[in-house]
């Protein structure tokens, strides 16, 4: 291989490199989004609850199901980190008890982990959440647009109140 030939290979891996990192850039945390927010039911903050942003795919989102936990006071906060995060797009949100999901326990709002709260319990647990909050096809919070960076969405749910 002569000189010119060497430095031309040479060139064309420097270019095909930086054209790789420019590629790739578009694919990092500025793309991402990160969402905070309240959940509330009938007016008071709901502690140990998932909230889970589900992309639709109608809307040609794609990406994986993002799930955050409410803390003791019902706030919530998604995460991105090296394992990737929320893309924009349009979301359904699901809203589950994490206390009826988790026998003994709950999630811990921080990291989702499983948490004990006391001895296993092997009585059926009450559902906090009514079920059409829980049901991507019945939720009512569809159509949720979801912005690169930080934003703020807070969801109140309502218990089913029956009347005698």
């Amino acid at each position: 291989m002569n000189v010119h030939h060497f430095l031309a290979a040479r060139s064309l891996r420097a270019v095909s490199v930086g054209l790789l990192f420019v590629l790739l850039g578009g694919c990092g945390s500025d793309d991402l989004a990160t969402v905070q927010g309240l959940v509330t039911l009938d007016g008071q903050p709901l502690a140990e609850v998932e909230v889970q942003f589900i992309p639709d795919i109608e809307q040609d989102t794609v990406g994986p199901p993002i799930s955050a936990y409410t803390d003791q006071f019902g706030r919530f906060q998604t995460v991105n980190d090296s394992r990737g995060g929320m893309v924009a797009g349009t979301y359904r949100v699901c809203i589950n008890d994490a206390r009826a999901m988790m026998p003994g326990g709950g999630m811990d709002a921080t990291s989702g982990e499983p948490v004990e709260n006391g001895p296993s319990r092997s009585a059926p647990v009450r559902v906090r959440v009514p079920q059409h909050y829980s049901d991507v096809n019945r939720t009512p919070f569809r159509d949720l647009r979801i912005e690169p960076g930080e934003q703020s969405h807070n969801f109140p749910l309502t218990s089913l109140k029956r009347t005698p």
